[in-house]
C-alpha cells in the first residue's frame, strides 16, 4: 500500500527516498565549503587535491569487494550498516584541527560506498526496465537534489554566522536520520545461481559492460577535475563569499531536479542521452565561470552544475538495463570502481594545475566534456541499444518459464 506522499514509488522505494534525502541533506551542508575547509586548516591547493585524491583512492579500493559482499549478505543489512559508518566520519571531520587530522574522517566516510552495490541492486529489484531509469533518476537525483536546495544555502549561512566546522556536527545528525530510514525497508531474498558462479572476469567479458563502465571513468573524472577546486576559484578569483557560494550549491541542486523533470518527460531521451545532457552541462558552466565573475550569470548557470547528479544516476539506470541478473552486483561494483578511479585521481592533477593556473582545471572540463558526450551516443548506438533488448528478451523468457511452471513473477513496482 502507497502512502500518501508516495512520489510515484513502491513502499520501499519511499524509504529509499527519504533516507537518500536525509543523508544528501547532511553531506550538503558542508559538501561545497569541504575544501575551503581544507584550506583553512593550512592546506595549499596541491594539499587539497592530495586529500581528496587519497579519499577517492579508498573508494576505489572499497568498489569491488562491495560487489562480492552485496550478493552474499543482506543488501538491507549493508545499505544500514553502510549508512551508519558515516555518523562517526562526519563527527571526525569536526573535530580535526589541522588538515592532516581530516585523513581518518575522509577515509571512513568511504565506508558509506560499500554499500553502493548494494543499494542500486536493491533498487532494481523493486523496479522493473520500463520504470528503471525513471526510479534511479527519482532516489539518485530529485532526493539529492530536494535536499541540497536547501541544504547548502544553511550550510553557507551558518558557516558565516558560526564557523564551517559547526556543519560536521549537523551533517551526522542527518546521518543517523538516514540509517534509521534505512531499517524501514523490507529484505529482500538473495537469487543464488547455483550452475553459474558470478565472477568479476565474466562481468568483464561483457563488451558493453566494458564500453559503459570506461565511458564512466572518463565522465566522472572530467567532471570532478572542474568541480572539485570550483569553489576555491569563485572565493579566490571572483571573491565571492562563503555564505554566496553555499547559496550557488543550492542553485545547482535545483538544477538537478530541473534536468530531471524534463529528461523524464522527453521520451526520446534515454540513459545515454541523460549521461551526454549532464556532462555537457557541467562542462558549460565551467566555461561561464572562466568568462566572468557576475553573479547574475553566475547564478542562473550554476543551474547546470546539476548535471553532475543527473550523469551519476544515468549512468546506473544504463548499468541496471544492460546487466545479466546474475552478474548485477559485480556490473555495478566494476562501474563504481572505473568511476571511482576517474573520480579519485582527478584531484590530484586538479591541485597542481590550479597551483600552475587557476583557470586549468575548469579549462580542461571545458575542452572535454563535448567529446565525452559524443563518444557516449557512440557507445549507446554501438552497444547499450541492443544489448538491453537482449536482456529485455532474457527476462520475459524466464517469466514464461515461472508461468508454465506456475511460480510467481515479481513485477516491478511502479
Amino acid at each position: 500500500m502507497r502512502s500518501k506522499v508516495s512520489l510515484g514509488l513502491p513502499r520501499d522505494g519511499n524509504f529509499l527516498f527519504w533516507g537518500m534525502f536525509s543523508w544528501e541533506f547532511g553531506f550538503g551542508l558542508y559538501n561545497l565549503l569541504l575544501t575551503i575547509y581544507v584550506e583553512s586548516l593550512g592546506a595549499s591547493p596541491s594539499q587539497i587535491g592530495l586529500l581528496i585524491g587519497v579519499q577517492g583512492l579508498i573508494r576505489i579500493a572499497v568498489t569491488l569487494p562491495s560487489g562480492i559482499i552485496a550478493e552474499r549478505f543482506s543488501r538491507r543489512k549493508i545499505v544500514i550498516w553502510t549508512t551508519a559508518a558515516t555518523i562517526p566520519a562526519a563527527l571526525l571531520l569536526g573535530i580535526a584541527q589541522t588538515w592532516w587530522q581530516l585523513f581518518p574522517g575522509m577515509m571512513l566516510l568511504m565506508v558509506g560506498n560499500m554499500g553502493t552495490p548494494a543499494f542500486a541492486s536493491y533498487i532494481v529489484d523493486i523496479s522493473n526496465p520500463a520504470t528503471r531509469a525513471r526510479m534511479f533518476a527519482v532516489i539518485y537525483s530529485v532526493a539529492p537534489a530536494v535536499a541540497t536546495i536547501i541544504s547548502p544555502s544553511m550550510g553557507g549561512a551558518i558557516a558565516e554566522w558560526i564557523s564551517i566546522r559547526v556543519l560536521f556536527f549537523l551533517a551526522a545528525g542527518c546521518y543517523a536520520i538516514s540509517t534509521l530510514f534505512f531499517t524501514f525497508i523490507t529484505e529482500r531474498k538473495l537469487e543464488i545461481h547455483h550452475t553459474e558462479k558470478p565472477s568479476y572476469r565474466d562481468a568483464l567479458a561483457i563488451p558493453v559492460v566494458r564500453a559503459v563502465a570506461l565511458l564512466k571513468f572518463g565522465v566522472l573524472g572530467t567532471l570532478a577535475l572542474g568541480v572539485t577546486l570550483l569553489p576555491n576559484y569563485l572565493e579566490d578569483i571572483h571573491g565571492l563569499s562563503i555564505g554566496t557560494i553555499g547559496r550557488m550549491g543550492s542553485v545547482y541542486a535545483l538544477g538537478s531536479v530541473i534536468l530531471v523533470l524534463i529528461t523524464g518527460r522527453v521520451a526520446w531521451i534515454s540513459g545515454c542521452k541523460g549521461i551526454v545532457i549532464g556532462t555537457v552541462s557541467v562542462g558549460t558552466v565551467c566555461g561561464i565561470t572562466l568568462l566572468t565573475g557576475n553573479i547574475w550569470i553566475l547564478v542562473p548557470a550554476f543551474l547546470l552544475r546539476g548535471g553532475f547528479m543527473v550523469t551519476w544516476a544515468f549512468f546506473s539506470a544504463v548499468f541496471g538495463d544492460i546487466t545479466p541478473d546474475r552478474l548485477r552486483s559485480r556490473v555495478f561494483a566494476i562501474g563504481d570502481c572505473l568511476g571511482g578511479i576517474g573520480f579519485g585521481l582527478a584531484p590530484f592533477l586538479a591541485g597542481p594545475l590550479y597551483d600552475w593556473r587557476p583557470s586549468a582545471p575548469l579549462m580542461a572540463a571545458v575542452i572535454l566534456t563535448p567529446m565525452l558526450g559524443v563518444a557516449a551516443l557512440w557507445i549507446e548506438r554501438r552497444f547499450v541499444v541492443p544489448a538491453t533488448r537482449e536482456r529485455i528478451s532474457e527476462r520475459e523468457a524466464h517469466e514464461d518459464l515461472l508461468l508454465e511452471k506456475g511460480a510467481p513473477v515479481m513485477e516491478g513496482a511502479i
